[in-house]
């Protein structure tokens, strides 16, 4: 018997796109699945559309708003099938998607993406760059080979929902991290990366919607802060993959360097240093619950100019917080791209954390 694949679709105020999506799903020739849709607390006429489909495999639930992770991890929990697929409900799968990978994904795979196309409002074909680079054109033997762990510092090679995943991933490395908003795929799929085998479908199978709403064009300095945490918190827990090895710790330092200088968060980069210094968290991420920390550095993620005082002005209200002296795993690559003022200062407030 052909084994069931559970595709997770969250639902929120989509309703000019949403039966497109959920027709995409029916017209699929792969026939054993089932199509789990958590309406999200939609004020449009969401619900109404998606209750005129009267095919059985699809299973509607109604909640208030509770955000897209809260969402995703209750369908996920709801799901019945061994492989899971996820389809925003502006997006939409070519009617072979589920096919191609169900005979991908079991010639030895536990993720297998497709190439995917972005389309514009009206479903026509939208030519962009981020796309043809980060979702299309690359070459899925050296972003998916053995340097995979380093190329996702790049950027996000991993299109939501192009993806089919085994469901036993989720058992092994949790779900969603529902303090994220932006990031939450990208947080979970770095932590999978190294120890899985991931492919792609070199045919476009998912059309992914490119217009205003989307939540990286909205909430740029969102996505900023959690990208910086996310891989904050992923360089203290680089002995779980990678070991000792100073060739690959020299390959996460120059991949880590490039994704700070390209979004410009070296300075707010080092301001994290001061504040995991300062504040009693278990992992980056948890400053995303701080708000006296996100005070402090939302401003220097987005680039606004840092006075002089800052460093003494840390020292003099975060000091009063600090609670646990955390060294990192990776001293190297702190000590590399931390300017040594910084690190001065860090052990200040170290030291001085120890006389109290």
């Amino acid at each position: 018997m052909k084994e069931k694949v559970s595709i997770l679709m969250p639902s929120y105020n989509y309703e000019k796109y949403i039966g497109e999506a959920i027709e995409s799903v029916i017209k699929q020739t792969y026939s054993n699945w089932e199509l789990i849709i958590i309406d999200d607390g939609s004020k449009d006429s969401s619900v109404e559309i998606i209750k005129s489909f009267k095919d059985k495999r699809i299973k509607l639930y109604i909640q208030d708003n509770s955000g897209v992770t809260i969402t995703l991890n209750k369908a996920l929990n709801y799901s019945s099938g061994k492989y899971i697929c996820f389809l925003d409900a502006d997006d939409k799968y070519h009617p072979e998607k589920i096919e191609k990978q169900i005979q991908m994904i079991n010639s030895g795979y536990d993720i297998v993406t497709t190439k995917v196309n972005a389309i514009n409002k009206e479903s026509r074909n939208s030519s962009d760059k981020f796309f043809d680079l980060w979702w299309y054109s690359y070459d899925p033997n050296i972003i998916f080979g053995e340097d995979r762990e380093y190329k996702f510092f790049n950027g996000n090679y991993l299109c939501k929902s192009a993806l089919m995943l085994k469901k036993d991933l989720f058992l092994r490395f949790g779900n969603f991290n529902n303090s994220l908003i932006t990031a939450y795929d990208l947080e979970l799929w770095i932590k999978m990366i190294p120890f899985v085998r991931i492919g792609r479908c070199n045919q476009i199978l998912t059309y992914y919607r490119w217009h205003g709403l989307n939540e990286t064009i909205v909430n740029t300095t969102r996505m900023r802060t959690e990208l910086l945490l996310i891989y904050d918190d992923y360089l203290d827990n680089l002995h779980l993959s990678l070991g000792n090895s100073p060739e690959k710790v020299n390959k996460f330092l120059i991949s880590f360097q490039h994704f700070l200088n390209k979004n410009e968060l070296l300075n707010a980069y080092n301001a994290l240093q001061i504040l995991k210094k300062s504040t009693e968290v278990s992992n980056s991420i948890d400053l995303l619950k701080n708000n006296k920390a996100l005070d402090l550095i939302i401003p220097i993620i987005e680039n606004k100019r840092i006075n002089n005082t800052f460093i003494t002005k840390g020292q003099r209200n975060l000091s009063k917080l600090f609670k646990k002296n955390r060294e990192p795993i990776y001293k190297r690559i702190r000590r590399k791209i931390i300017p040594y003022d910084i690190r001065l200062f860090i052990k200040s407030i170290s030291k001085s954390s120890k006389k109290t």
